[in-house]
């Protein structure tokens, strides 16, 4: 009973996620401008999802407060989990790199000045890419109880701290309505939070330590932000209905196999 109890804020938190993914959904659907991304008309629906997904997070820091006995990220023996993740992380890094290619290549040539301030980020970001996709297949090849160790690549483990990094820097330099661009809104969340569980993980792998709570919440609040990004936006591609979304120079399965990858580190000691 005692640890039903304790898993109550997942529950609630997968409740949150859903609920903001609904919402999302509709919100690119009808009242989302495909050309620049604003909110047109319901001005409520961005509010809705920022309550959900500001309530999940705290409930994913409530989660992670109350953690104990969390284990050490040990791979020696393989872990099916990690493995399916972290190849499906590398190959939509890859489809990641192909894609801010097709948008610098977009960009350069409809551009009559290059803004070197936005094409820069871009590019760094699509090589921190291509190197993302080597790293993760090599943490794959570790996971599935291989003798090639990933954690070997020490410099390595910053390359998905700069891919995040690079993304967060072409939001920063925008001016975002909090009222009329949640997307942008959501996705700095996303990046903040990516980037601490980033910067957590090499801690941990360069310490052999154990997964602190910071770590656990980081991870937890990385995988609700990608979920209400990533999944409104897949599902809308695959109904066929994805001339009604706004181009944008992530892609959205990279995102939510990025939160996928990190909320599967999450162990705890039985």
């Amino acid at each position: 009973m005692q640890r039903a109890r304790g898993k109550l804020p997942i529950y609630l938190i997968a409740v949150l996620v859903f609920s903001s993914c609904l919402v999302h959904f509709f919100q690119l659907l009808r009242f989302t401008d495909n050309s620049t991304g604003y909110i047109n008309g319901s001005t409520i629906m961005p509010v809705i999802v920022y309550v959900l997904v500001f309530a999940a997070v705290g409930l994913a820091g409530l989660y992670s407060n109350r953690c104990e006995n969390l284990m050490p990220i040990d791979l020696s023996d393989g872990n099916r989990k990690l493995y399916f993740s972290s190849v499906f992380l590398s190959v939509t890094m890859f489809a990641d790199f192909l894609h801010k290619c097709f948008r610098c290549y977009d960009y350069i040539s409809k551009t009559a000045y290059v803004e070197y301030a936005y094409i820069i980020p871009l590019v760094l970001s699509g090589l921190a890419a291509l190197i993302c996709c080597f790293y993760f297949a090599v943490f794959s090849i570790t996971a599935k109880g291989s003798n090639y160790d990933f954690r070997n690549f020490t410099f390595l483990h910053l390359v998905p701290v700069l891919w995040s990094f690079t993304r967060l820097i072409l939001i920063m330099i925008k001016i975002v309505d909090v009222k009329q661009d949640s997307d942008t809104v959501l996705e700095f969340l996303l990046l903040s939070f990516m980037l601490m569980f980033f910067f957590s993980y090499v801690l941990i792998l360069d310490n052999s330590g154990r997964a602190s709570k910071l770590f656990v919440f980081s991870a937890l609040s990385t995988f609700v932000l990608a979920s209400v990004i990533a999944l409104p936006r897949i599902v809308i591609i695959i109904t066929g209905k994805g001339e009604v979304l706004y181009p944008v120079d992530y892609t959205s399965i990279s995102y939510f196999a990025a939160g996928l990858f990190a909320v599967l580190q999450i162990k705890h000691e039985k």
